[in-house]
């Protein structure tokens, strides 16, 4: 099962933050505009992963600026973060989810930014941080 949620089914408000570890960098300054969550067992994790689209306005407007997954323990596929750091667990996915939900609903700016990604893949989920203005 795949919960798909898009900025206008979702409310709410928090925040998810870590430090930047070697390697990453910064991707844009824009908007949620769909998030996804996909419990289970896959090359993606034991723990289900995320799924991200950022863009450069509110409301899925203007350019697509990330596309990004954020992968748990387990993982396998290339698209997934090489940096234990970017590799999470079930709670900590499932609270990155439920932040990133509250910031599509609400128009909340965030950073994003890639890091390395196993077997030199991309889109590759690091650091977000969720702005206040």
């Amino acid at each position: 099962m795949v919960i798909r949620i898009s900025r206008l089914l979702v409310a709410g408000f928090a925040f998810f933050g870590a430090s930047l570890a070697a390697g990453e960098a910064h991707a844009a300054v824009g908007y949620v505009c769909s998030v996804w969550f996909a419990p289970g067992s896959s090359t993606l994790g034991t723990n289900g992963y995320v799924d991200a689209y950022y863009y450069t306005g509110a409301n899925c407007t203007g350019t697509q600026v990330a596309h990004y997954m954020y992968c748990t323990s387990g993982a396998t596929y290339s698209g997934c973060s090489a940096s234990s750091l970017y590799v999470f667990p079930r709670e900590s996915l499932i609270a990155l989810f439920h932040a990133l939900q509250s910031a599509a609903s609400v128009d909340q700016k965030v950073d994003v930014y890639g890091t390395s990604c196993m077997g030199g893949g991309t889109g590759c989920g690091g650091q977000i941080n969720f702005k206040g203005d």
